[in-house]
């Protein structure tokens, strides 16, 4: 088991500069986004639940209005790093 998480971690290091998360690829595409799916859920649950989620709540209230301005057709507002 080490040696298989070793040679993901070293691919990992190798390649971290052209790995990005599905979400970011759609923010810079001016793609909707999965935030509401993902983290606005774990929110929800939360306060259901009673539990603070606020690194949740702080991602969905970054990123809802690149979302809606996807959704509305106007395009990407960020560019790529």
């Amino acid at each position: 088991a080490d040696d298989v998480e070793r040679r993901h971690l070293d691919f990992f290091i190798e390649h971290g500069e052209v790995l990005t998360s599905s979400m970011y690829q759609d923010l810079t595409a001016g793609r909707p986004l999965e935030v509401g799916v993902l983290n606005g859920a774990v929110s929800a649950a939360g306060r259901e639940e009673g539990v603070a989620t606020s690194v949740n709540d702080f991602i969905v209230a970054c990123l809802a209005p690149y979302d809606r301005r996807a959704r509305e057709g106007r395009g990407p507002a960020v560019r790529e790093a």
